[in-house]
């Protein structure tokens, strides 16, 4: 996909042939090509009934394949659409360059990823719903965490540097918020729900 000259919202579409069950399989993932780190992706499924959308963590590095996930387990969906549609780098022009040019591959859906709590890679996040204070355990250091709400924005960073932390929510909207947690350089994102 190249993003134009002057294009803040340019995006590729894809067309099923029928709505997409997001009932038992409601993760979503992607490869994606980005030509500069840092970059986002906009998942969104349109079509006949309401949207539905989700932004991705930052693209860690440029010119490499990187798998990103997107977890609509936690939202209650009951989707009628047969449209995806991704869009790169939202609000920021394209030049038509090759640096606004982006490769996506590999589109698959997955089983739904349990709610209460995370163990991937290992490291688990409790509790989740969550309301004063998320819990982060790992069996080996991590080195930071960072949260994002649903627009993508950064609303909280720690670095622990500790198998351990304790992150305070109370100052949190309720809501869905991505979570992204660095161990041995390595990154992990998850998602909680803030009540």
């Amino acid at each position: 996909m190249v993003k134009g000259e002057g294009a803040v919202w340019a995006g590729s579409k894809i067309t099923m042939t029928a709505a997409i069950d997001l009932s038992t399989q409601r993760v979503f993932k992607v490869k994606v090509l980005s030509p500069v780190a840092g970059k986002r992706l906009l998942l969104k499924f349109e079509g006949a009934a309401f949207t539905f959308q989700k932004l991705s963590s930052p693209i860690t590095t440029a010119n490499v394949w990187e798998e990103l996930t997107f977890d609509f387990s936690i939202d209650a969906i009951n989707n009628l659409n047969n449209q995806i549609v991704f869009i790169f780098d939202l609000g920021t022009q394209g030049d038509g360059s090759l640096n606004s040019t982006y490769y996506f591959d590999d589109i698959a859906f997955s089983e739904v990823l349990p709610v209460s709590s995370f163990e991937l890679s290992n490291i688990k996040i409790y509790p989740n719903p969550v309301n004063n204070q998320l819990e982060i355990e790992s069996k080996e250091v991590v080195q930071k965490v960072t949260v994002y709400n649903i627009l993508g924005q950064e609303v909280l960073i720690i670095k622990p540097n500790s198998n351990s932390t304790t992150l305070q929510t109370s100052e949190l909207y309720n809501g869905v918020y991505t979570i992204i947690t660095f161990i041995e350089g390595k990154e992990t994102t998850s998602r909680f729900i803030k009540e």
